[in-house]
């Protein structure tokens, strides 16, 4: 393999990771959004709200609970995600194939 094989490889690694990481993120939001309504203290609860209030706190600030009950920023966290899955991630894989053809 030549230098700029590796170097595609392994650029190709970091963005491929960098999706699966935002998947992962996107499944466990939705974990613990369902888990929020069906068992609220149970075991997994305090493990996803780590995992997920770091990323759910700027929206909250922003956007208040609709109802005093019903909180939209799982479902916005999810579509910012996806628009991020779509535009930059996408962006940024069609640059690296055409700059390293």
């Amino acid at each position: 393999m030549t230098g700029a094989g590796v170097l595609f490889v392994l650029l190709a690694a970091v963005v491929e990771l960098f999706k699966v990481a935002i998947w992962v993120l996107i499944f466990v939001v939705i974990a613990q959004a369902i888990l929020s309504w069906v068992a609220p203290d149970g075991p997994l609860a305090g493990l996803l709200n780590a995992m997920t209030f770091p990323f759910l706190r700027p929206l909250r600030r922003f956007i208040p609970p609709l109802g005093g009950t019903l909180d939209l920023t799982p479902l916005i966290l999810i579509v910012v995600l996806q628009l991020i899955l779509i535009l930059p991630v996408t962006w940024l894989e069609r640059s690296l194939v055409t700059l390293l053809r």
